[in-house]
């Protein structure tokens, strides 16, 4: 099995909410991908290092929280390509619309070092976490921090992936063809991590599939090594995401 998201992935937050003359405090830990395995890709935005742990629902947290959850999905694009590919990391999005002073922590790990592929499978994206305030550019955050928060503030918290298992060239182009489907894989990384060609109806192209998968083939002779993560973590996975529930 290859590796999987790596990590439990602490979010937690706290202050004072003065409507409520109360102090608060939150914390949960966020799911992501697990790693392909023979005969199975890995499974999406679940919890590989720690059972027992609530998956909080949205609702229950903005009753109970000065908070509101903008973006909640799956990650596109940062499994590990495989024969079997990894899971699906998820996204996270939190703000914060109170004016009163709220402190956040982020604890997690696999920022740095992806969770790894197996036998030819490419390396899954890292976590990654972001801070945006109100009329500024996102800030990159580090993977353990406490920081402060303003009104309207976002944390964006994205998950790994799980790692990919075998030669994402002999993976089934149907397969590939649905995860396109799906929203899952983008067509870029279907040609480039897959060899995969879809028609206008996204459906497998044999003949080039065939001619793209001979010449990755040729240009880059033997088993298939670990895709750097720099490369993963390219624009495709911050375009769109899948399956997410968003807000204005």
């Amino acid at each position: 099995m290859a590796a999987n998201k790596g990590n439990i992935g602490h979010m937690g937050f706290g202050g004072y909410d003065a409507s409520r003359r109360e102090g608060f405090a939150f914390l949960e830990t966020l799911g992501g991908g697990s790693g392909g395995r023979s005969g199975k890709d890995g499974m999406e935005a679940v919890q590989c290092d720690l059972s027992n742990t609530e998956n909080a629902p949205v609702e229950e947290m903005e009753i109970n929280y000065p908070v509101r959850v903008l973006r909640y999905g799956l990650i596109p694009d940062s499994a590990g390509a495989g024969k079997w590919r990894g899971g699906l990391g998820i996204v996270r999005d939190y703000q914060f619309p109170s004016a009163e002073a709220i402190s956040v922590t982020v604890f997690s790990d696999r920022a740095k070092f992806p969770p790894w592929g197996l036998f030819g499978g490419k390396d899954a994206c890292p976590a990654r976490f972001f801070l945006r305030r109100t009329g500024q550019s996102p800030q990159a955050l580090r993977s353990k921090c406490l920081i402060d928060v303003g009104a309207d503030d976002v944390v964006s918290f994205e998950t790994p992936g799980g790692g990919g298992y075998g030669d994402p060239l002999e993976r089934d182009p149907g397969l590939v063809a649905r995860d396109v489907r799906l929203g899952k894989v983008s067509r870029e990384h279907a040609e480039r991590d897959y060899g995969v060609v879809l028609d206008g109806n996204g459906e497998p192209d044999a003949k080039g599939t065939r001619a793209l998968r001979d010449g990755i083939r040729t240009r880059a002779p033997g088993t298939p090594g670990r895709a750097s993560s720099k490369k993963i973590r390219g624009a495709t996975r911050r375009s769109a995401y899948c399956w997410m529930r968003t807000r204005g």
